[in-house]
């Protein structure tokens, strides 16, 4: 600007000198003192609307670097929840592999018990039967007045038979106990294990799908909101079933079960939501009248409430252990019921509760 300045009043020098003219002098300074203020200040406004727009994004980068922060933190903590489930999976897996393999190894000592207990009855039987044929030979075969040989009739020959065979037919009989009690425990075992059968074809009835494994079990992972949630949260495709003291049996479906921090996580829009009920051995289902809406929730983990399917039923902590856990008073209102209804009574207790993945 001082070089502008100094130009400027030198062109008026010339003016002044060489034209002789002091007034177009004085106003082509004037002219242009006044475009170099405009300049000026048109520089001035556009360097503050520049501070203006670095300010708004710093503001916005320490927005993205929290947001980021606060995404680092949810996908760590999403990791250490799967990781922790997995770890749980591998820990029933390897139960599960030590319990058929002590199975097997009972079978086949109990195998080799049997076969020994077999061997060495049958060879003292040979041994000992050997000199009593002689015997029993000698008596019998006699001779006449013509030397010739007369066989006596062996009137106990059945009885001999008889007696012959009952060693072998107690150790067979012992052996077939033994196979019926093994199958028995084996039965056992398979109902404690797996999910009722007839609970399961009722199950893959109503959902029109395959049950894949029981993810939740209320009576081994604790009745509580945080053993709830670290069971089943992020799971897709789950089917919650509820059996109640009075063996009544329901429950409900939720396509994509919302992983719960400190505050309860709703789903919103679940077109395959539904809840139903078994009564007689049938199962009835139920449906949403209005499919954009909130249907199933979950509960932060010191909550006092587990899982409730809006307008249906709630299912609150230590459900076990008391009947707060009750059916909502707008099931008529949310659900198309068919005049049916989930069970006959607003409050119950639980004695089950299952989260079922389905394929």
């Amino acid at each position: 600007m001082e070089e502008s300045i100094h130009n400027i009043e030198l062109k008026q020098f010339v003016f002044e000198k060489y034209m002789d003219n002091r007034a177009v002098a004085d106003k082509y300074l004037i002219d242009s003192i006044t475009t170099i203020n405009q300049k000026d200040n048109e520089t001035q406004t556009e360097v503050n609307s520049l501070k203006q727009r670095i300010s708004q994004l710093e503001i916005v980068v320490i927005q993205l670097e929290e947001e980021n922060k606060t995404l680092k933190e949810t996908m760590e903590k999403q990791i250490k929840e799967k990781s922790d489930e997995l770890e749980k999976m591998n820990q029933r897996y390897s139960l599960l592999d030590s319990i058929l393999k002590d199975v097997v190894r009972s079978l086949e000592e109990m195998k080799n018990q049997n076969k020994n207990t077999l061997i060495p009855t049958d060879e003292k039987k040979e041994e000992n039967e050997i000199p009593e044929k002689i015997q029993k030979e000698n008596e019998e075969c006699k001779t006449n007045a013509n030397n010739e040989i007369v066989f006596k009739k062996d009137e106990s020959n059945e009885n001999e038979v008889s007696k012959k065979t009952s060693p072998i037919t107690e150790v067979v009989e012992t052996q077939t106990k033994d196979e019926e009690k093994q199958e028995i425990e084996v039965d056992e075992l398979e109902e404690e294990l797996l999910l009722d059968k007839e609970l399961e074809s009722q199950i893959e009835q109503i959902s029109t799908k395959k049950v894949i494994d029981v993810i939740y079990k209320g009576t081994e992972d604790g009745f509580s909101a945080e053993e709830f949630n670290r069971c089943v949260g992020s799971y897709k495709n789950i089917l919650f079933v509820i059996k109640t003291t009075k063996n009544e049996v329901f429950g409900g479906y939720c396509s994509d079960v919302p992983v719960v921090d400190d505050i309860a996580r709703g789903v919103f829009g679940d077109k395959d939501h539904f809840v139903f009920t078994i009564k007689n051995n049938i199962p009835i289902k139920f449906v949403k009248r209005e499919i954009n809406s909130y249907s199933t929730w979950l509960f932060p983990d010191d909550s006092e409430n587990i899982l409730c399917f809006a307008g249906a039923f709630l299912i609150s902590g230590n459900c076990r252990e008391n009947e707060e856990s009750r059916l909502s008073g707008n099931f008529k209102r949310e659900y198309e019921d068919n005049g049916q209804t989930i069970i006959d009574h607003p409050n119950f207790r639980v004695s089950e509760f299952f989260a079922i993945q389905l394929e």
